[in-house]
């Protein structure tokens, strides 16, 4: 079946990290060179897939994500580096783990991959500022319609509520065809292109994937 790469925990946890070594770590790379003992942080982590290649530099790296089962399965593969103080986890809902570690971290890099588009209150997340560097990957075309729909966030929406709290967008990449599709589907992942790029609406509709890399200024 086409989809059972969802079924299969081992596979869909090597999609994540191919992605993530393939194509997230060298979009921030583009930025900021990345270096040992940086806290990278990830919401809606799942099993912790997207942080391998993070831990493989030697950062430190946190992963919230409201499943226990998820975050049950991340402390399976990562016991080593648990008990070495190199990676946490934390079942927990990513407002409360904010309010709890706002005065004790400060993250070098956070990810959300797949997550914004689930999240209602978009403002209150980028309003804290003790996010400094930020990776987006957002699917608001019409394979999350009703997500985007009920959330309401699309490039457009999340582009003015960035500006409006003092970010700036340092690179973005919009993705016609996923990068994650070569993994799922191996279908060779295409940029949108540029004239549809700068037409809000038809954007909105036919972006797969954008990645957003965004400070605060």
């Amino acid at each position: 079946m086409a989809f059972d790469f969802h079924k299969d925990r081992n596979k869909y946890f090597y999609l994540q990290y191919n992605n993530s070594r393939d194509y997230i770590l060298p979009f921030i790379q583009k930025y900021k060179k990345i270096k040992s003992k940086e806290k990278v942080l990830e919401i809606g982590c799942r099993d912790g897939g997207v942080l391998k290649p993070f831990i493989d530099l030697s950062c430190e790296c946190f992963g919230v994500d409201l499943s226990k089962k998820h975050i049950s399965d991340a402390k399976k593969i990562y016991e080593k580096e648990i008990k070495n103080n190199q990676v946490h986890f934390f079942v927990q809902d990513i407002y409360d783990f904010i309010n709890e570690n706002k005065d004790k971290e400060k993250f070098d890099i956070i990810i959300l991959k797949d997550v914004i588009e689930h999240i209602f209150d978009h403002k209150k997340l980028i309003q804290n500022n003790f996010i400094y560097f930020y990776l987006i990957k957002n699917d608001p075309s019409f394979l999350f319609l009703k997500d985007t729909k009920n959330t309401k966030i699309t490039p457009s929406i999340f582009e003015k509520i960035i500006k409006k709290e003092n970010f700036e967008i340092l690179y973005r990449d919009m993705y016609f065809i996923s990068p994650m599709y070569k993994y799922k589907f191996g279908l060779k992942p295409r940029k949108l292109w540029k004239l549809l790029e700068n037409i809000p609406y038809l954007r909105n509709f036919f972006t797969t994937t954008c990645d957003y890399l965004i400070k605060i200024k």
